[in-house]
Order: C-alpha cells, then sequence, then structure tokens
C-alpha cells in the first residue's frame, strides 16, 4: 500500500492528499519529522541511513526521520519513527518546533522533536548504523564528512 502524505499551504495547513512519489514528482510542500537523541551525558546520537531508502542512502543523519503521514500529528510521527528507525518507544519527547524547509524545488516543514535516553538501540530497516557523537564531535563530523543530510 502506497505511503499516503498530506499536501500543505505555508501555513502549514492541509490542503489535500497524494502519494508520497506523487509529492516527490510534483514538488508538493507537505511534513517531515527529526529527532535529535541524546544520552544522559549529552552526547547525539546519529544514524547512518540504509542504503535502500530513496533520499540521502548511507548519509548521516539526525537519530530518526521521516514523512508525518495523513492525519498524523508531527508528534504521533516522531514517535513512531523512534520506534521503526531506533527502536525506542519510551521516553519523554520535546517539541522544540517547526522550521520552513526547502531541499530544492521541495518545500516542506520539518518538525524538530528531542529526546533524552539510554535505552538500548535497535537498528530498523530504514538504518544502516548509529553512533554516539559528544558536542564536539558531532561538530567535527557535520563540517567535514561529505556524506551529510542537509537537515543535519
Amino acid at each position: 500500500m502506497p505511503e499516503i502524505l498530506d499536501i500543505i499551504n505555508l501555513n502549514d495547513q492541509v490542503i489535500g492528499q497524494a502519494t508520497r512519489e506523487d509529492v516527490y514528482a510534483n514538488n508538493h510542500m507537505h511534513r517531515i519529522v527529526h529527532i535529535i537523541v541524546r544520552d544522559s551525558a549529552g552526547r547525539f546520537l546519529f544514524q547512518i541511513r540504509s542504503e535502500t531508502v530513496k533520499y540521502r542512502p548511507l548519509h548521516w543523519c539526525t537519530a530518526a526521520c521521516g514523512h508525518v503521514q495523513t492525519g498524523e500529528t508531527y508528534a504521533e510521527a516522531a514517535r513512531r519513527e523512534l520506534e521503526e528507525e531506533i527502536g525506542i518507544v519510551d521516553g519523554e519527547l520535546h517539541d522544540l518546533g517547526k522550521i520552513f524547509y526547502q531541499s530544492g524545488n521541495l518545500p516542506k516543514y520539518l518538525g524538530v522533536f528531542e529526546l533524552t535516553t539510554d535505552a538500548d538501540i535497535t537498528v530498523g530497516e530504514e538504518v544502516s548504523s548509529t553512533q554516539f557523537f559528544t558536542p564536539e564531535e558531532a561538530h567535527e563530523l557535520i563540517t567535514t564528512h561529505d556524506l551529510i543530510h542537509p537537515a543535519l
């Protein structure tokens, strides 16, 4: 069954629905979530996206990310992506807000969340691997590595 996404306007109001493929083919504005995960020591968890994902395979990215499906809230999508991508089902999710983001001709709203946890990580099929980084190591990775997701 195809993934159905809400098409939104500049005010983040739903104006229609389309398949994920149609959204990308026609540059429809839609919703995405990114979840920043830290452990109790303050290290950031990043993932390397699987080679099978369509957008930015094998790129470093936030701990979990993905599309907000039709009818979902940003928070519901964040919870779903945390479970699907890194196996986290518990913890207090903090909403850091949303930002307008445009990658090429594809506009979207990005809902950003943060979670602090020491839970075990279980890598899902859309993730190749994960690794924790101190803030200094994270900065070095982001500023020197070629395969970085633009939302990171």
